[in-house]
Order: C-alpha cells, then sequence, then structure tokens
C-alpha cells in the first residue's frame, strides 16, 4: 500500500467540512500526511471586456477575492491548527470548480482528496454532472467522499471463517 504524503480537503461548501476536517485531521495523525484545504473561487469579473476594466486592474480585484476566500480559511482552520503538523489554505480560480481541484491535486502531488458529501438534486444532477462524480472520474489518486457524520469509535467487523482441508 503507497503510503500517504499528501492529503487535499476540498471544500465546496460549508455543509459536512467540519467532519471532513475531522477526518483528515485523523488521517494526518495516523500518517504524517501533510494537509492542504482548496477551495475553487470563481467571478464573471474575470469575463469583463478591457475596456470596462483594464487586465491590471481585473488582476488586483481577483487577488483580493483569493485574499480574502484565504483568510476566511485560515479562520475556519484556526481550532484544528493544533492538532497537526500542518495545513495549509490554497484558494484557486476556476470557472470549472472540478478541473480546478483536480489541477491543485496533481500541482501539489495528492495521494488522497476528501472531499465532503455534496447535497444532490435530481434536476441539477439531470443537468450537470456533480462535483463528487466529478472528482472520482478524474482524479489520479484516491477520494474520500465524506459523509457527514464522523467515524464510528467501534467499527462492526465483517469476518468468515472456514476449516480449512489440506487435501481438498
Amino acid at each position: 500500500m503507497k503510503q500517504l504524503k499528501r492529503v487535499l480537503i476540498a471544500n465546496d461548501s460549508m455543509a459536512g467540512l467540519d467532519v471532513a476536517l475531522a477526518k483528515a485531521t485523523l488521517i494526518e495523525h495516523y500518517t504524517g500526511a501533510e494537509l492542504e484545504l482548496a477551495e475553487v473561487v470563481y467571478d464573471t469579473i474575470a469575463e469583463e471586456p478591457e475596456t470596462l476594466l483594464p487586465p491590471e486592474q481585473r488582476a488586483r480585484l481577483i487577488e483580493a477575492m483569493k485574499a480574502a476566500e484565504r483568510n476566511g480559511l485560515r479562520n475556519l482552520l484556526e481550532p484544528i491548527k493544533g492538532k497537526v503538523a500542518s495545513i495549509e489554505p490554497r484558494v484557486v480560480w476556476s470557472k470549472d470548480a472540478a478541473r480546478g481541484l483536480l489541477e491543485e491535486a496533481g500541482t501539489i502531488g495528492a495521494d488522497l482528496i476528501i472531499k465532503p458529501a455534496s447535497a444532490h438534486h435530481p434536476l441539477a444532477d439531470l443537468l450537470h454532472t456533480p462535483l463528487d462524480w466529478e472528482l472520482m472520474r478524474g482524479a489520479a489518486c484516491a477520494v474520500l467522499i465524506s459523509k457527514q457524520r464522523p467515524w464510528n469509535k467501534t467499527s462492526p467487523v465483517l469476518a468468515a471463517a472456514t476449516t480449512w482441508d489440506p487435501d481438498c
């Protein structure tokens, strides 16, 4: 089995993020893996014509939006800072959340992506592929879709016992 060195926690909403962070913290405790919390942001300001918004001003606005999100992620990570060796917040600018997260996972060489399970809506799922599915299909590493409940302290074990007959 491959040793986990880098874990990417993919944040697309606040729902379930606390449980995903708790699971990542537990994984980090047992493996020593580096943790990174990534969030994808995008605003249509990037599509404004140059006549309305010069490129330098657009770049400054995008960086300001990313910095604000990064500060929000840092505040969100404050309670777990003492529980892990390190956790880095990253903000990715991308119109396509799945592509942005997959590129970030590739950039850092993630061995595991942890993503809180998204709430699915039947009509929306008909119109586009859910982010969970896109990550599972496109990631070059393992993907853990984290339900919104913590792992059990005691887990049931499914086992089968047979007798072995060497003459068979």
